[in-house]
Formats: C-alpha cells, structure tokens, sequence
C-alpha cells in the first residue's frame, strides 16, 4: 500500500513538472527560484521539483545548494562591506588640505599652523616617486582591510567562517605588496651602504688634498684641478645618500601610511589582543578562529617593526 502511494505521490510531481521548463542550465547558471517560491532547477538532473530537502525526481540534496549560495551571497556581502568601511577610513590628501585651509580661516592656532607649515615643507623637500606610492597605498589598504575584519569579528558583524576565509583571501592578495615593499627596502638598503663608502672615500681624498697642500706637498694648481672634483663627488653622493634614506624612512613609515602613529597603531593592536582573548574565554568564538585573528595582527606588528 505504502508502495503505491510513493509512486502515485512521484507521478503526479513529474505531471506538474512536465509542463515547467526542461533545458538545462548553462554553464555558469545558477538554480533560479520561480516566482511561486515553490519550484527549484535541479542542478544535478535540471528538471524543476519542488523546493524540498532532496530533489524527488534524482534526490539530490537540494538543502547544500540552498547553504551554498546563502553563504556565498553573505561572503559577497561582508567582502563589499569591508572595502567600504576601509575605503571611508582612508582619508584623502586634497580632502586633508581643504579642512586644513578652511580651519586656518576660522582662526587655528598658531601653534597648529606652525606644525601644518612644518609638515608642508617636509613634504616639499621629499615626494615618493609613483611606484613606492602606490607599493606603500597598495599595504596599507590591505593591512587596513585585515584590521576592519578583525573588528568586525569582535562586533558581531561577521562569522568566523566568513571571516577565516575573506583573511585568507587578502592575506593572499596582500602578499604580492608586501613583497614588492621589501625587495624595494632591501634594494634601497644595499644602494645606500654602497653610496655611504663612496661618500666616505670622496670626503677622505678631498680632506688628504687639502693637508698635502697646507704642508706643501700639493701645489695649488693640483689643488685646483683635483678639488672641484672631490667637492662634486660629496655633494652628489650626499644628495643621493639622503634621497635614500628618505625612501627607506617612507617605506617603513606603514603607520602612517595607514593614518596613525606607531604608539596609536600598538596600542589599538594590543585592545584587539585583549578584546579577542575575553571571546575565546567567554566560549564565542573557537581556538582557530582566536589563532587566526591574532596571528593576523601579530602579523601587522611585524611588518610595521620590520
């Protein structure tokens, strides 16, 4: 008796399926819900069923796909709401320099506008050529993303699945940056300690002419042949020496990069810490997802310290 029912029950679903559309789907399509909210595409036999745990028709767990998606289209979700929160946060340098003019007008300090002043005339003596630019916007942005996550995670605003798979996707995406910035400084580092023993040697020539010529062993003809050259050699090698080292001091300067100090930097890293470690004691969130989150900002601090 049970029997029949079973095949009665099948029969008339394939009736009602039979008129519904029967193609499959396309590559890249996805399982569209009718309008009645009651019939599903089978991914796996194509037929429409209805929207049940199992597809009556294959029996394919319908269920995981409905998971699947869900999930996807909430990553899809976090991810945008992530690049927006760090775009807001990155403040642009026009944007800056209109409230500073227009906070001047109504009467700043002048304490304040010797410090704007001061840090206007730092910028002028030294402007990163585009590729540190971008190298050094292209980790802040990242490192940003990857400290918004971890807030989002002590928010609530996330779930650890969420949040350990978009870690690993900007992590990965991050890497490419993080090693552009360090073969840069390493590059910069090895230019300015060949440069500094070219600098030395040129200051120890022209000191060596101008003792040989106060004893009298170098005549001034000699003398004047031989210095402007030694003088040239330590200017230029000193204007190159500098310039390096400015490079190095901006590429190691992520903090602000990322619109904070060092001190600002750690300490919000240390709260995070201690707000991360009272989740995990209080059972909200797992030994893994604590691990990640915490090796993520450790992390941060190592490329700031390195």
């Amino acid at each position: 008796m049970n029997e029949r029912i079973l095949i009665y029950s099948l029969k008339e679903v394939s009736e009602k399926v039979e008129p519904l559309l029967r193609s499959p789907l396309l590559p890249g399509e996805k399982m569209e819900v009718e309008s009645t909210g009651d019939l599903v595409r089978c991914p796996s036999c194509h037929e429409m069923v209805p929207k049940t745990l199992y597809c009556l028709n294959c029996g394919y767990p319908l269920y995981k796909v409905e998971f699947e998606e869900e999930e996807a289209t909430e990553e899809e979700n976090v991810e945008m709401k992530v690049e927006e929160e760090a775009e807001k946060e990155e403040a642009p340098l026009e944007e800056a320099e209109e409230k500073v003019e227009e906070e001047g007008e109504e009467g700043v300090e002048e304490e304040t506008a010797e410090v704007i002043e001061a840090a206007e005339e730092g910028a002028e003596i030294f402007t990163p050529p585009p590729p540190l630019e971008e190298v050094m916007r292209e980790v802040a942005k990242n490192l940003s993303i990857r400290m918004r996550m971890v807030k989002m995670l002590l928010n609530g605003e996330m779930r650890e699945e969420a949040f350990k798979r978009l870690l690993g996707h900007y992590v990965e995406r991050g890497e490419r940056w993080l090693s552009e910035r360090r073969g840069l400084l390493e590059r910069r580092r090895v230019q300015l300690e060949e440069l500094e023993e070219k600098l030395m040697e040129a200051k120890m020539k022209l000191e060596e002419l101008e003792i040989r010529r106060a004893i009298g062993d170098a005549s001034e003809e000699e003398y004047e042949v031989k210095a402007p050259a030694y003088r040239w050699d330590v200017e230029k090698l000193g204007d190159e020496a500098e310039r390096l080292k400015a490079e190095i001091d901006y590429l190691k300067g992520l903090s602000k990069a990322m619109g904070m100090n060092d001190e600002e930097l750690e300490s919000s890293i240390g709260e995070m810490m201690k707000n991360l470690e009272g989740l995990l004691n209080e059972g909200s969130i797992t030994q893994e997802t604590y691990e990640k989150a915490k090796g993520a900002l450790e992390e941060i601090l190592d490329i700031l310290k390195g």
